[in-house]
């Protein structure tokens, strides 16, 4: 039997700095997640969780890009599953992260839906089948990656205000990163939403990242500068291994500048890899970068397999080096990049 693929997921680094002049890399955080969520056009977001007891002991901080360019940090606090927001407009998400200790699944969620609907049904992870949601007719042609599913009636009993996250989409069935506690039903409605979702399980998620979330190149007629951070692929499955896994970086919406370069290689053959770097200029030692043009792949080391493990899975972490190459003069990108893992396993 394979590994459901919404049990891969890319975690982030013991140290992600936002900086120069910082060291970055070290082990594996399992209450990191690295993403690439963005709003679709500049807008306010709010702050919702899954669980009504997720209130004044529980706080959202973002930090991002207003419509100027400027770096904005807000800081919210939730109001269990009554959206909660504040005044500032989001042209790009950078990060966000939580503070307290909540109950439910919590995300922050566009104002402003991508559609809504009612569902024509849903179902729980069978064999290698994720969970999935399939949307109304047609649906499928405004979801993507990362996006966020809210349930927003309570059609069957029990099924209101839960949160998923979109890993995949096949014409118009959305597959979801965790099981439903209550399944959706064809009596279902629900919205989706570009922003972040805080998952619970299996590792409780505080904090979502761009991994190069605060970049910058020279102004043109400087020099070129290449940037790396780390992340760790991790198979969640309790049971069953990945074989013959990789990943490819397929491309990046919208395309990225002329000359600027996206590419990836694993720390090393080993798991639970620990190596930092001085700075996010310093290239990672022992390395072997892909090169070219979008799309890149490879394989994982290690036989490639992605080994199981009760999470946090610290055994299974494998690293991964990120490079983004920005030439003198680059224009401002704001987007997302469309990263896949591959496996399979008998």
């Amino acid at each position: 039997m394979s590994v459901s693929p919404n049990l891969i997921t890319v975690y982030g680094a013991a140290s992600m700095v936002s900086g120069d002049g910082l060291s970055t890399g070290g082990a594996p955080s399992f209450s990191t997640r690295i993403g690439f969520s963005d709003f679709s056009t500049t807008q306010v977001g709010a702050w919702v969780s899954s669980s009504s007891s997720d209130t004044t002991g529980v706080t959202g901080t973002i930090i991002g890009r207003d419509s100027t360019g400027a770096v904005q940090l807000q800081a919210t606090t939730l109001n269990g599953t009554t959206p909660a927001s504040g005044a500032q407009s989001w042209q790009r998400l950078l990060q966000g992260s939580l503070a307290g200790t909540p109950v439910g699944d919590i995300a922050f969620l566009s104002s402003t839906g991508v559609e809504s609907g009612t569902a024509q049904g849903a179902a729980n992870t069978s064999g290698i089948v994720a969970p999935y949601l399939t949307l109304q007719s047609g649906g499928g042609s405004g979801a993507a990656v990362e996006q966020i599913i809210l349930i927003t009636n309570n059609t069957p009993v029990g099924v209101q205000g839960q949160i998923r996250r979109v890993v995949a989409v096949s014409t118009d069935t959305a597959y979801v990163d965790a099981d439903w506690t209550t399944t959706p039903t064809s009596s279902t409605t629900y919205t989706l939403h570009t922003g972040m979702k805080f998952e619970k399980t299996p590792n409780a998620v505080s904090k979502i990242m761009r991994i190069f979330d605060n970049c910058a190149a020279d102004a043109a007629g400087g020099s070129s500068r290449t940037f790396y951070g780390k992340a760790f692929l991790t198979n969640n499955s309790t049971t069953t291994a990945s074989t013959a896994a990789g990943m490819t970086i397929s491309g990046t919406t919208p395309a990225l500048p002329a000359s600027a370069t996206l590419e990836f290689g694993w720390a090393s053959g080993t798991f639970n890899d620990q190596a930092t770097i001085a700075n996010r200029q310093t290239f990672p030692a022992s390395v072997a970068l892909t090169s070219g043009a979008l799309p890149v792949a490879s394989g994982v080391p290690a036989a490639g397999n992605l080994p199981p493990g009760t999470a946090p899975n610290t055994s299974g972490a494998l690293g991964l080096w990120m490079a983004l190459a920005l030439p003198a003069g680059s224009q401002p990108f704001d987007g997302f990049a469309s990263i896949t893992v591959s496996g399979q396993s008998t």
